[in-house]
């Protein structure tokens, strides 16, 4: 139990790091374009 919780919060996290690189890549496309 105590085993997947954990496993279940590192993908979460793991999601969330994803997530901002893919942000702050955009912004530098969008500042690259401008």
């Amino acid at each position: 139990m105590l085993i997947s919780r954990r496993l279940v919060e590192g993908r979460t996290y793991l999601v969330k790091k994803l997530d901002q690189q893919e942000t702050e890549l955009e912004k530098l496309r969008k500042e690259i374009e401008a």
